[in-house]
């Protein structure tokens, strides 16, 4: 009976959606339901990840998520704000601190990494409910910006470029999305499996489980449009 009630309200979800004409995420949710398919794809995507070797961890990504369409960051975001009273606040902090602390980095590459941040303030490890979403932000924000500046350095030599086939002012907005993806990877497969859960804040959208549903999901979007712009190069 739990599962058929799941089910009713992603329904409800794409339904919602259809009357906001995002016909094109609701799509997207209908290849990643019921829920043991949105937890398929999460496993397999985390077996392949090798943080050792980012450009051959994407390429395997790549035909993964082959199958599903590319949705729109505005997408996600409107759909967040409309429910989240912070998003637009937090994207907008992240936006900002990322301005400043990642100068070199893309519009583009800000403007999607924010959406990411700002739906990650409301995902802790289990164990972790108590933390203020605006203060994950902080430390979300914080630890994006050293991982990505990590992968800027360690990219850098024209060795790797080369072997990439990508240019050295490509590096920066690569960096951004080798981030959102081993991040967005560990929070959608640990939501899956428990580790992680959500802050009552987002909990509360709709009702837990299927918010929990959609949230992966649309972390999972937006590894599906980082990948698709980085073959876009």
């Amino acid at each position: 009976m739990e599962n058929i009630n799941n089910y009713f309200e992603i329904l409800e979800i794409k339904d919602e959606l259809l009357t906001l004409n995002e016909s094109d995420f609701s799509s997207f949710i209908s290849k990643l339901t019921p829920e043991v398919k949105l937890n398929s794809l999460t496993k397999k995507m985390s077996s392949v990840v090798d943080k050792r070797k980012p450009f051959e961890t994407i390429k395997k990504l790549k035909p993964i998520l082959s199958f599903l369409p590319t949705v729109k960051i505005e997408t996600v975001d409107k759909y967040f704000s409309s429910k989240i009273s912070q998003y637009k606040s937090f994207k907008k902090l992240s936006e900002t601190i990322l301005k400043n602390s990642l100068p070199e980095i893309s519009d583009k590459s800000n403007n999607i990494a924010s959406s990411f941040l700002a739906l990650s303030s409301f995902i802790v490890q289990k164990g972790e409910e108590s933390i203020e979403p605006r203060e994950n932000l902080k430390t979300r924000i914080k630890q994006f910006v050293i991982k990505t500046r990590k992968f800027m350095e360690e990219q850098s030599s024209e060795e790797k470029i080369k072997s990439g086939r990508f240019q050295k002012e490509d590096i920066p907005d690569l960096a951004v999305a080798w981030v959102i993806i081993v991040m967005a990877i560990t929070f959608a497969a640990g939501i899956g499996m428990g580790s992680y859960v959500l802050l009552s804040a987002l909990a509360g959208l709709i009702a837990i489980h299927s918010t929990a549903v959609i949230v992966s999901i649309s972390i999972v979007t937006i590894i599906v449009l980082v990948i698709g712009d980085i073959y876009g190069r």
